[in-house]
């Protein structure tokens, strides 16, 4: 399928987050079809870098493969370990009998 065809080779984004540089320093700024507003500090630049999500809002805030994997890890352990403990929970309380 072509580009035309499938609507990518449109214009038609919701919302843009950039960056521009201003008398030396940079904003962030972030656009909804027809206007731009100054975000930095929250979108676009965080601690005078150009970022998408503030660092504040990022686990792990600082770029590192190896510790995100293991968060990543940790809450995915959490998770089956819920979902196991309630399927136990449900086959002792009678909710899985046919």
């Amino acid at each position: 399928m072509s580009g035309a065809k499938s609507g990518l080779d449109y214009d038609n984004v919701i919302l843009t987050v950039t960056t521009h540089e201003v008398d030396g320093k940079l904003r962030g700024i972030a656009g909804v079809p027809g206007a731009e507003f100054d975000t930095t500090g929250t979108l676009g630049v965080s601690r005078s870098e150009a970022l998408g999500i503030p660092v504040a809002l990022t686990f792990p805030s600082t770029t590192s493969l190896a510790t995100g994997r293991v968060i990543r890890f940790i809450f995915a352990s959490v998770l089956v370990g819920t979902l196991f403990i309630r399927q136990a929970a449900s086959a002792l309380n009678g909710h899985l009998r046919t």
